[in-house]
């Protein structure tokens, strides 16, 4: 029972802070952490970490408008588009292989000096990116961004968990996948409007997708600097460098796999198969002697707990099915529908309201009984039938039929996206609470890359089989070959009949990608019967009228 105080804060979200170790507990009693914040404090604190959650994600989209004023400007003289892809998977590679190091770096050092330090590197970044000069120096740039924002993603869960008794951490974090989901929707938009800008204050438009970090992300160091008070670890422990080299190279190579597989080089081709020869055994290595360091940075003993590791399968398969069937939703919607980019992007819409009501809705009822396990169980049951109404999507659908299929994919994903955060942290020993907790964003993040990639391949493939049997084998217009999808400024210039058998060519192949998908989250339905449930520490958040009544009696 949370004998502490309560933070009244928007939204109409009450939460109770631990402010002792006997006040929550779990299956461990170091589950619980101490706070000096006072409710003001908490407020500043959170509002600076949703700064750095929004910046972090709207860095991984909003790049994707500017890139071909980026070559313009400093690519010319490079590889162009082909190298300028580079500006965003630099970001993500850099961002997905420092996350676990943070989780454990924090349970070294503490999470306050580690997330300054995560916020320091990312403005760095963004003013280094503002001035860079060619496309290589941008991309090593993008790449350091990247890190810092490894640690702003993951360690704002991280800090939740120190802070937040384990019941009411599901309403926090859903103010996080919120930011999530209107950083990733206003990513085009605002870059778009930036590089239409033309030049802003004599720097180039596109520039500024960087500079407009520096102000947010600088009040939020800020307010983080200033306010955030959590005790510092009582041990003393040592940092893995063998392990972190190990696990970063060998993450890093199966992530090269993935982007360059299919488009740079054949999936067959040498330099595909010794990166994924290269990941699989440096990875093998790392288990190796993570099993023998005193140190080890994702700790062997965690996968001894079943709810750590039913979760992170969960989140493998929850971001190999969210990531993934998203990257190709635009594609799909330019494409065989003739939507501008600017629509394609809100045509998220109604899969984003659907999240955010069903995991608003979930986080309420896990406050209130302290109960999680149903709710992936009903989210990947969901999440799989809107998959399945998603695969029958065609170049006719209508565009209310679209977005109801939308919604309820959105609403499965959002009874589902939180909780196997809140289960982990409800799980382990507080001296794992870094690791295990941002091990979960690793995860979700590694299955998004693979199944970004898997995909890619299906809708590749269907695309060009069903295209070479309408032109029965003829090439296209202009004597190009069926070996790889055309962009959709390209297809507009194609005849009617050809436009028209490459956007129905287009919708099977975005068909065969939703059925897989659903195979994912069928398995993942399965899987999530096996996770167990420890009920969560915490009392439900008084209503405001037994509030009132208390604090009368208080008095």
């Amino acid at each position: 029972m949370t004998t502490g105080f309560s933070i009244p804060y928007r939204f109409g979200i009450t939460v109770p802070i631990i402010t002792s170790p006997r006040e929550s507990h779990s299956m461990s009693d170091t589950q619980s952490s101490e706070t000096t914040m006072p409710a003001g404090a908490l407020r500043l604190v959170f509002s600076g970490i949703l700064i750095c959650l929004f910046l972090s994600t709207l860095d991984q989209t909003i790049v994707a408008t500017g890139l071909y004023r980026i070559i313009g400007d400093i690519g010319q003289q490079s590889g162009g588009l082909g190298e300028a892809s580079w500006i965003i998977t630099a970001y993500l590679l850099a961002s997905i292989a420092s996350t676990p190091l943070y989780g454990k770096i924090s349970d070294i050092y503490g999470r306050k000096p580690v997330y300054l330090f995560s916020i320091a590197v990312f403005t760095l970044g963004s003013v280094l990116c503002g001035f860079a000069q060619d496309l290589p120096q941008l991309i090593a740039l993008r790449a350091l961004q990247g890190i810092g924002a490894g640690g702003l993603q993951s360690l704002a869960f991280v800090i939740v968990g120190d802070v937040v008794a384990p019941r009411e951490r599901a309403r926090y974090q859903t103010l996080f996948f919120a930011v999530f989901t209107v950083g990733g929707i206003a990513g085009p938009l605002i870059g778009g409007a930036f590089v239409d800008a033309g030049t802003i204050l004599g720097a180039e438009g596109w520039r500024w997708i960087f500079f407009a970090n520096i102000p947010f992300s600088a009040g939020a160091l800020a307010l983080i600097g200033l306010f955030m008070r959590l005790p510092k670890p009582g041990v003393k422990h040592k940092i893995d460098f063998v392990g972190a080299v190990l696990s970063v190279a060998g993450v890093v190579s199966l992530l090269l796999v993935t982007a360059w597989g299919g488009r740079e080089y054949a999936w067959g081709s040498a330099t595909i198969l010794g990166l994924a020869s290269a990941g699989v055994v440096l990875l093998a290595v790392f288990v190796w002697w993570e099993r023998r360091t005193p140190e080890p940075i994702l700790p062997p003993h965690l996968f001894r707990n079943s709810i750590f590791t039913v979760s992170s399968a969960l989140a493998l398969i929850m971001g190999v099915t969210s990531t993934g069937v998203l990257a190709f939703l635009a594609l799909y919607l330019e494409g065989a529908r003739d939507t501008s980019p600017t629509a394609a992007g809100l045509g998220l819409l109604p899969l984003m309201l659907g999240l955010l009501f069903s995991s608003f809705f979930s986080a309420r009822l896990i406050a209130r009984t302290g109960r999680y396990r149903l709710y992936p169980i009903i989210g990947f049951a969901v999440s799989g039938i809107g998959m399945l109404l998603l695969s029958q999507l065609d170049e006719n659908t209508s565009d209310v039929l679209r977005a109801l299929y939308l919604a309820v994919v959105g609403v499965g994903m959002g009874f589902g996206v939180q909780v196997l955060t809140v289960a982990v942290q409800n799980s382990v020993e507080r001296k794992d609470m870094g690791v295990a907790t941002a091990a979960n964003p690793f995860f979700r993040a590694m299955g998004g890359s693979f199944g970004t990639a898997l995909f890619g391949a299906i809708l590749t493939s269907t695309l060009i089989s069903t295209l070479t049997d309408s032109l029965h084998g003829r090439p296209l217009p202009g004597g190009e070959p069926l070996s790889s999808i055309p962009s959709v400024t390209q297809v507009h210039t194609w005849p009617t009949a050809t436009q028209d058998a490459f956007k129905h060519a287009l919708s099977e192949g975005w068909s065969q990608v939703c059925l897989v998908a659903a195979g994912f989250l069928a398995a993942g339905f399965i899987l999530s019967f096996f996770l167990k449930e420890v009920e969560l520490a915490g009392a439900p958040a008084p209503k405001p009228q037994q509030q009132r009544e208390n604090t009368a009696a208080e008095a």
